[in-house]
């Protein structure tokens, strides 16, 4: 398979998990309020009902919870928009890869990728003190709350690798100055 037609999958395959994403937010956040306003006819809402012991113990600490989720979701939203983003640019050239655009969009996923995994863990957190509180809460795979230590490596891998396209656009502004 060529380098191309890899790249038009992984495009591909890009919209869908972004499709899945925003669907999926747009699904927490609705739900989310329909629970707060119609508290007793929301239970079947996308999958909160594994919820609803903490909404009858805080509504506080459900709206807390929620708002993690949400946060932490948009966030990935991002980080795939940014992908088809950076897959779309038509002065991406893949012959020159050391450019300020990629070098930017590494930068960013770094810092998206590390502060999903900062709300994963405030949210892993926070759900197993309220589990020591007494009140049922479902796993952090349920919670969208799982891998944050995943997602902090990768944050400070990509913060890495930006360091070293960094230098690598550098050069090659100076190999372009020089010729």
């Amino acid at each position: 398979m060529k380098t191309k037609q890899i790249i038009q999958l992984l495009n591909v395959l890009a919209w869908i998990i972004f499709i899945a994403l925003c669907v999926e937010a747009g699904a927490i956040m609705v739900s989310s309020v329909l629970w707060l306003i119609l508290p007793g006819y929301a239970h079947h809402l996308y999958k909160w009902e594994d919820l609803s012991p903490l909404f009858e113990y805080d509504k506080g600490h459900f709206t807390a919870i929620i708002i993690v989720i949400s946060i932490v979701t948009l966030l990935k939203t991002l980080l795939f928009y940014m992908v088809i983003k950076l897959m779309r640019n038509k002065n991406l050239k893949f012959a020159r890869p050391f450019s300020t655009e990629v070098n930017r969009f590494i930068l960013y996923g770094a810092v998206i990728a590390f502060f999903i995994g900062l709300f994963s863990k405030y949210g892993f957190k926070y759900a197993q003190w309220l589990f020591s509180k007494g009140v049922h809460m479902p796993d952090a795979a349920d919670l969208k709350l799982d891998g944050p230590d995943v997602w902090i490596l990768m944050g400070v891998i990509l913060f890495v690798i930006a360091q070293g396209f960094k230098r690598g656009v550098e050069l090659q502004q100076e190999n372009d100055l020089t010729v």
